[in-house]
């Protein structure tokens, strides 16, 4: 058990390091499966079922990883806050078209079409849970995956769920 302690503040420590860091190479698989083992309890008492498929080729970017994770962790907790009586969460890593991606899609409540050009912008909040965020996650997860040359996109439907795709330029390219 202290191991494993010690496992998680070392990925905690990951996540919490200042973002003045130099981009280096991230092994993508690994930021989204550690990030998402820090949530795990949090997905069992939601009543949320995850689903991973990891791409073989494990994927590198070149970002900054502590940014890259403090993404993932709050597209993450988007999604369940997404889903508050339960769903199902998939996270996904491929490389296609010279970009390495990230899509974690989950079977929420969607985003309403008039909100969709708006979710991005800093205190815009609409959680589906009834709880008022401070609508910054998704604007500073965005600034920080764009400053490293990525992209943060959407895709959602209302009733549907969403899907928030990070996609970097494939450094083997």
């Amino acid at each position: 058990e202290i191991n494993r302690c010690i496992e998680i503040t070392g990925r905690l420590l990951k996540l919490s390091e200042h973002s003045s860091e130099r981009q280096q190479v991230v092994v993508v698989n690994e930021a989204v499966e550690e990030t998402l083992s820090l949530l795990n309890w949090d997905a069992a008492k939601a009543g949320v079922e995850i689903d991973m498929n990891l791409d073989p080729s494990n994927p590198r970017v070149l970002a900054r990883e502590s940014d890259l994770r403090m993404a993932i962790l709050n597209l993450i907790q988007n999604a369940f806050h997404a889903m508050p009586e339960g769903g199902r969460l998939s996270l996904t890593t491929s490389r296609h078209d010279g970009r390495i991606h990230i899509a974690i899609s989950d079977t929420g409540t969607g985003v309403a079409a008039d909100d969709l050009d708006q979710i991005f912008l800093p205190f815009f909040s609409r959680r589906a849970d009834g709880k008022h965020g401070t609508g910054l996650g998704l604007s500073i997860s965005r600034a920080n995956v764009e400053r490293d040359g990525g992209t943060l996109s959407v895709d959602s439907e209302l009733g549907q769920g969403s899907t928030f795709s990070i996609s970097y330029p494939d450094p083997e390219n």
